[in-house]
């Protein structure tokens, strides 16, 4: 049964129902008590008379209360219904918001699908019972910018295109959800006015920090909050947390190194074992099972091998549980294309083991093999002129003591077309040919050699406060080993004037060791010590292999380009491309997008999975501006690069947020907090009945009574 009001005002006058008493008891007389001897007969004939008149009294008093009370009643508009209350559902016409979480945890396992479902459900449930002229407005947690307004049909049409949708990947923000349900409510000219929260209550939505700005407006409005937590079936086992993927040589192969993080979500109980499966490009290669500890981390590690240029697109996956959404994490490997690079020797020996260019060119290609991102040719001074500068991407000039004549301008030209050069010095070096012959590329003066003159004195690399692309990606452990190679000899050098260069890497004693500078598209670099073992032992440690190579694709503008890991869901992908070039982003769900300036961003990453960049050059039959689900990716467009956006795992640890907690985030606001389900359910067993007339009519009857028991009297 239920009785709901519509106009719940007027039942203040029932507290008008206590005149009549009021005035009943300030009007009785008192009574003075004088005893007469001879009046006895008088006297019991007065007590027969007042006991005749006082139940008239009482009745009158009686039927002027009932009368008050109808006539309030009356007023307030009852509806009556035998079907199921919902006190939480206004009768009148409203402004509602409507808040529906739909993060990734919304995908919990129920009884009808996941969590989200009900949600749904819940909200078509308050649309359908609110009153007629209501306006309802609803925000979806992961995208709560985005504001949808609507009132009668309009508001169950949408309903019925969300029943078919899926919880987003992203984590709930609940917090700005209620700043732009209140701006919406403000905005209404309704004086009734409603939030409405669908939530599985994980506390990672409720940041505080987001409610400070409307916690002062939310006396205004009533706030329900349906926490369906209780409506979650199973165990949410383990979640990754981590995927990193790196390259290595074994021998003359190239493996692709997969390394993952695994969370056990349980705080007490053990993992024996969970399996963990590693695909790649469409095909299952390595399967197995770990164990974890309660509350702890395990890390996974897969291998396999790369061949060829081709991306290695794959993922690692759990096994199934409550929570399907944490249980896989995407990457993508792409090896860099070849990158032709020109070694100029500048003291070729008979022994090549003493060449200039020996461990320069085991660096660049280790393996003389196909699976090398880099291929080295190398020169001598003589061949040089015969060399075809643009069929290369980096020339190296080792320890060169002059260029043929004239032959420093078409440097000058490869490199402003986006070359890059890389210089390193030595005992042929001739200091005043550099500085005057390459000056327009060198942003330093070299000068003097600086020789150590006892093993003790030998100088020796500093990798401290260095954000350089080419070292920070190096591990720990290899920049300690680098830290200990022996210089015995390098060229000092001085700035130019008004010269634009940057110092990646210094000895330890603050002179440079080597420097960059910007000439056109391309890249000058200038290491002044040499490539070979005369002046260090650099080249035979093992750290000159990546350390080189980083180098050159630094150089090739390559390393790292067009490839990133671990973006999360809604996370803009930005990257630095060709503005002579157009570019077209294939999302996970196989939608084109086309972008007219990289640099603006790709914001649509709202799927996990991988993202793949192609491009082609400029052409007039293109869009103006950004294009989303372009109709189909130009035959000529050729793939540069990939991405993957995976989960933030912070909704698989979840916390129920409490009742308390939620009062103490949102002190000021009319809460409830309702967590049973049924209490959305809309009456069933009748309509609701309305029941002003009624009471009015006995308001009047009691008026009427009341009047003819007066004259009566």
């Amino acid at each position: 049964m239920a009785l709901n009001f519509s106009s719940p005002i007027f039942l203040f006058g029932l507290l008008a129902a206590s005149i009549p008493v009021l005035i009943h008891l300030l009007t009785r007389r008192q009574q003075t008590h004088i005893k007469f001897s001879a009046v006895y007969l008088l006297m019991q004939s007065q007590k027969r008379s007042i006991k005749r008149s006082q139940p008239n009294k009482l009745l009158l008093l009686l039927l002027r209360c009932l009368a008050i009370a109808f006539l309030s009643l009356g007023l307030a508009h009852p509806l009556y219904s035998l079907g199921t209350s919902n006190s939480s559902l206004p009768t009148t016409p409203s402004a509602n918001a409507i808040i529906i979480d739909d993060s990734y945890s919304m995908g919990w396992k129920s009884e009808k699908s996941n969590v989200f479902k009900y949600a749904i459900d819940a909200a078509s449930k308050i649309i359908d019972q609110l009153a007629e002229g209501s306006s309802t407005y609803l925000i979806l947690t992961s995208d709560p910018d985005k504001l949808v307004e609507g009132s009668g049909d309009n508001s169950k049409t949408l309903l019925k295109k969300l029943k078919f949708t899926q919880p987003s990947f992203l984590n709930a923000d609940i917090g700005s959800s209620f700043s732009t349900a209140m701006e919406a409510l403000e905005s209404s000219k309704l004086k009734e006015k409603r939030i409405y929260v669908i939530t599985d209550g994980d506390k990672n939505a409720w940041d505080d920090s987001k409610f400070s700005d409307i916690n002062d407006r939310l006396n205004s409005v009533t706030t329900t909050i349906f926490d369906l937590n209780f409506l979650r079936k199973g165990i949410n086992k383990a979640a990754i947390n981590n995927l990193e993927t790196r390259q290595e040589f074994l021998t003359n192969s190239k493996f692709v190194r997969v390394k993952t993080k695994i969370v056990n979500l349980s705080e007490k109980k053990s993992i024996e074992k969970l399996s963990v499966g590693l695909h790649v490009n469409g095909k299952v290669i390595s399967e197995s099972s770990i164990h974890i500890d309660a509350n702890s981390t395990a890390i996974k590690e897969f291998s396999f091998p790369q061949f060829g240029i081709e991306p290695s697109i794959g993922f690692v996956e759990l096994e199934d549980d409550a929570l399907i959404a944490d249980n896989r994490n995407f990457f993508a490997y792409r090896s860099n294309q070849k990158i032709p690079v020109l070694a100029v020797d500048g003291d070729p020996k008979t022994v090549a083991t003493q060449s200039e260019t020996f461990y320069l060119e085991r660096a660049l290609n280790p393996f003389y093999g196909s699976h090398s991102d880099i291929e080295p040719s190398v020169s001598t001074l003589e061949e040089l002129p015969s060399r075809d500068l643009q069929n290369f991407s980096v020339i190296f000039l080792c320890n060169v003591r002059e260029l043929p004549p004239g032959y420093e301008f078409e440097l000058e030209q490869f490199v402003n077309a986006g070359g890059s050069l890389f210089i390193s010095l030595g005992d042929q070096v001739e200091p005043k040919f550099y500085n005057e012959k390459l000056g327009n590329l060198l942003p330093v003066v070299i000068q003097n050699i600086n020789q150590a003159l006892n093993p003790k004195d030998q100088f020796k690399l500093s990798f401290k406060k260095t954000d350089h692309p080419v070292l920070k990606g190096f591990e720990e452990k290899i920049v300690r080993e680098m830290e200990a190679i022996k210089f015995n000899s390098f060229f000092k050098v001085e700035p130019r004037i008004d010269a634009n260069f940057k110092i990646p890497l210094r000895f330890s004693d603050g002179t440079a060791a080597a420097v960059e500078t910007q000439f056109g598209k391309g890249k000058v670099i200038l290491f002044v010590s040499t490539a070979d073992r005369d002046w260090n032992d650099f080249p035979i440690q093992p750290t000159f292999l990546p350390w080189i190579q980083r180098w050159v694709k630094y150089a090739a503008h390559s390393l790292d380009t067009f490839s990133q890991g671990n973006l999360l869901p809604g996370t803009p992908f930005f990257w630095k491309g060709n503005l002579d070039q157009n570019y077209w982003i294939q999302s996970p769900d196989n939608k084109t997008h086309y972008f007219k300036n990289p640099e603006d961003g790709f914001p649509n990453t709202f799927r996990p999975g991988i993202y793949r960049i192609f491009s082609n050059p400029k052409s007039t039959n293109l869009p103006q501006k950004n294009s989303i689900n372009y109709p189909n990716l130009p035959p000529e467009a050729e793939l540069v690069g990939t991405f993957s956006v995976n989960i933030d795992s912070r909704e698989s640890q979840s916390e129920n947020i409490t009742e308390n907690e939620i009062k103490t985030i949102l002190p000021l606001a009319n809460l409830v907090l309702i967590k049973n389900y049924n209490e959305l359910e809309q009456p069933t067993n009748s309509a609701a009945t309305p029941l002003a007339m009624p009471l009015l009519l006995m308001a009047a009857f009691a008026l009427c009574l009341e009047g003819l028991l007066l004259r009566r009297e």
